[in-house]
């Protein structure tokens, strides 16, 4: 694997929600007591790319995108944060992955999740006993092809 993949597919998902989020502030792998005072935001988690090898030039890699919207709870609209959440699963189809260029040398696309095929979005609720946030978590895993 070329040791630039990862840097490269990380900042070029971050960029896609961040150009794509509209309102909501964005954290990537963050812990949420880090976070105090914001009413909504989006938190972002990465895992891989977990390559393998299709033979001498070409590479398959492998991405789990795991989004948690973050929204306190607002008894004036209690559907907010499903609304929310259905605008960030909208985002989850091809990303581009831009070299240290910004050159185009891919596109990460939806192809699993670890419990079926597709996008999986779920209202998971209350984040804490203590807190008034709600969470909204979608994810799916992304591939895409890769040559050397």
């Amino acid at each position: 694997m070329n040791e630039n993949w990862t840097l490269w597919i990380t900042s070029s998902i971050m960029r896609y929600f961040d150009a794509n989020k509209g309102t909501l502030k964005i954290y990537f792998n963050t812990e949420e007591e880090l976070i105090t005072n914001e009413p909504q935001y989006l938190d972002i988690k990465i895992y891989g790319p977990k390559g393998r090898q299709l033979d001498s030039r070409t590479w398959n890699l492998n991405v789990l995108i795991n989004t948690t919207v973050n929204v306190a709870k607002d008894a004036s609209n209690m559907y907010n944060i499903h609304t929310i959440g259905g605008k960030i699963a909208s985002l989850f189809k091809a990303i581009p992955v831009y070299n240290s260029s910004d050159v185009i040398i891919g596109c990460l696309r939806v192809t699993h999740t670890r419990e079926e095929d597709g996008i999986i979005q779920e209202y998971v609720g209350k984040a804490s006993p203590s807190t008034n946030m709600h969470r909204f978590v979608i994810e799916a895993m992304f591939e895409m092809e890769l040559s050397i």
